[in-house]
């Protein structure tokens, strides 16, 4: 069922790029009359990678606080604390710019009935009067904002304006009723499924973009803030949601007041009476439970052992794990097969009968959620357009322990889906403008694409240990991270300049070409010399480092072709000892780099080697 949902998607995408015209759009999501408070703007604070003169993290986070400020203007609201649903929410003169942020959401959600209650607080970092611009699809009613401050809504857009005073914060509060409806493809919103025993699964998921669905909030993907939930349910419930967890009967409470974490991951409630907690490992000061029906499969599909052997070498790389003392796992009927939320992961009840081209799919998407703890939440993303860093760092990590400390054939099934299927990706991994498509369609192939281009396909140069201290230092602060962060990183702990590299393998515009090569090989005594040639249409040259595979009748050798970090030629050579003639040449045998032969000589125009669509998606 996933794979022919993938499918359809790649075929819209395909459809899509080949007609694409990129579109530029404004970088601020609150489109109104007014420059947006709650957006990135001059005055928001950036991080700088440590060590990297000069590269910009793009977090809009004021003293590790919640999101900078940006730029205020006056609107035309009415009403002290209601909602003017008629009002002009622009015009007016400039004021002072405010400095405001989001700093806590207190949400409220009552399972049975879906009545929400949103307390929003902002702290005010530089006195000002101006508007902060809010999203929420949902009407909101019953506000109550300080004395002095008006609300208006229209549509899905909200402005609270007043006069704000640096070091006094603000509260809003509302009431919605969440909409049970959720994106058939996604998943996203708010459902209701039967699970494995019939018991009804409740999912209030959010993602990217998408907290609007249930009340008030920023959606910029780069706000990390603190959050409290107090979920009231039926006695047999048992619900899941981010953070520290407590719970009576009838209601929890979760909190995330420690580490910071992002919307995308944060709104996010789930719901089984069903499931049954059971340990799975303690390690690296953290308690791993289960949470799943007794018909599921969840627990023998899992390496205990091998888990907790992974999250004490994760921590280990990346620091203490970000959210508690506890981490939980549900199996629960989802569309997808994982999603990260802060304290919590949910996978997909069938993992264990599911086969995507990993050897072993629980333990991949365990290893790969877990990641997310770190890369996604706790360090999060600069805009939607980063995206795919998250996900290429997710599959490393995993592939990386996979590698070096799991069965063999766990990493090589791994390169070979990210090969095979990373080929059909239709869109760049970082597109410098937003593609004409919802995220899930654009970044299909992304997933495979992007741990091969952005670390697997750099290891001849950099070895393992510089792309993990790269990550580590990527990964080490919880701020907003870019694409170009990454590479400052790279470059950071290889000392090489990667400026060419991710031009041509990461940024652009254009729909995606990977490079195609062709191989001939000479024979002079016991030295065979085999010759790389790209051959794209579009000429480019691509930096790679490409293993030939030379078979003779009874000896094997592998010759390891560079292009170089700045190419000039699209040719290259590289020379092996073998004593017979070479009987077959294999290309890339191990699956480490994008790239596929050229068609062989025929008397008409050989057509394209055929791309394999993109599988499964971990997320929505």
């Amino acid at each position: 069922m996933r794979e022919q949902i993938w499918r359809t998607r790649l075929t819209a995408a395909r459809r899509e790029r080949a007609r694409y015209t990129p579109r530029v759009r404004s970088l601020c999501l609150f489109v109104t009359a007014l420059t947006c408070i709650a957006c990135s703007g001059s005055d928001g604070a950036s991080a700088r990678l440590p060590g990297v003169a000069g590269t910009d993290a793009h977090t809009d986070m004021d003293s590790g606080a919640g999101a900078g400020g940006a730029d205020g203007a006056t609107s035309s609201v009415a009403g002290n604390g209601g909602v003017a649903g008629d009002q002009d929410l622009g015009g007016g003169g400039a004021l002072d710019e405010p400095g405001v942020a989001i700093s806590r959401y207190d949400y409220r959600l009552d399972l049975a009935s879906r009545e929400a209650e949103s307390t929003l607080t902002f702290d005010v970092t530089r006195s000002g009067s101006g508007c902060v611009n809010l999203k929420s699809s949902l009407p909101v009613r019953d506000t109550l904002a300080p004395l002095g401050f008006e609300l208006a809504q229209r549509a899905d857009e909200l402005a609270l304006c007043g006069s704000f005073t640096a070091g006094n914060a603000v509260q809003l509060s509302t009431k919605q009723t969440v909409i049970e409806a959720a994106d058939p493809k996604t998943q996203v919103g708010f459902s209701r499924r039967p699970d494995r025993a019939n018991r009804e699964f409740s999912y209030l998921l959010g993602w990217l973009e998408q907290c609007p669905r249930f009340g008030p909030c920023d959606p910029a993907p780069q706000r990390l803030t603190h959050y409290t939930f107090d979920v009231s349910h039926a006695t047999a419930d048992v619900v899941l949601c981010p953070g520290v967890r407590t719970f009576t009967e009838g209601s929890t409470h979760c909190e995330l007041l420690d580490t910071l974490a992002p919307s995308y991951s944060s709104f996010a409630i789930a719901s089984d009476s069903g499931w049954a907690r059971t340990p799975l490992v303690t390690a690296a000061g953290v308690s791993v439970v289960l949470y799943d029906t007794p018909a599921g499969s969840l627990y023998g599909g899992l390496d205990a052992a091998s888990f907790g052997d992974f999250l004490e070498w994760l921590t280990q790389l990346l620091g203490p794990y970000p959210y508690g003392d506890e981490l939980r796992v549900a199996s629960a009927p989802t569309t997808f097969l994982g999603m990260e939320h802060p304290a919590n992961i949910v996978v997909r009840d069938d993992l264990t009968n599911l086969f995507v081209g990993y050897s072993n799919v629980p333990m991949h998407v365990l290893l790969h959620e877990t990641v997310h703890q770190w890369a996604g939440n706790r360090t999060t993303l600069s805009s939607t357009l980063d995206y795919l860093w998250k996900e290429a760092i997710a599959e490393y990590l995993a592939y990386v322990f996979e590698d070096e400390r799991r069965p063999f054939p766990e990493a090589m099934s791994a390169r070979s889906l990210w090969h095979n299927t990373g080929l059909g990706a239709p869109y760049p991994i970082r597109p410098l403008t937003p593609p004409p498509l919802p995220l899930e369609d654009w970044a299909a192939g992304g997933y495979d694409t992007a741990p091969l281009a952005l670390f697997v396909q750099l290891e001849p140069w950099l070895g393992r240990p510089a792309v993990l201290a790269a990550i580590q230092l990527f990964l080490r602060d919880p701020v907003a991270r870019s694409m170009d962060d990454l590479r400052a990183a790279l470059e950071t702990t290889s000392r090489l300049e990667l400026a060419n590299y991710f031009a041509a393998w990461v940024f652009g515009d254009e729909p995606v070409e990977w490079p195609v090569v062709s191989a001939t090989v000479q024979q002079t005594g016991s030295e065979a010399t085999v010759t790389l040639t790209q051959s794209q249409s579009r000429g480019r040259i691509f930096p790679c480092v490409i293993d030939v595979e030379l078979k003779t009748a009874n000896e094997t050798a592998v010759a390891h072709v560079d292009f170089g970090l700045s190419p000039s030629s699209t040719s290259a050579a590289a020379s092996v000892v073998l004593d017979e003639p070479v009987v077959s040449v294999s290309i890339d045998p191990e699956r480490r780099v994008l790239v596929f032969p050229a068609p062989a000589a025929a008397a008409a125009p050989a057509a394209p080697p055929t791309r394999l669509a993109p599988r499964v998606p971990f997320h929505p």
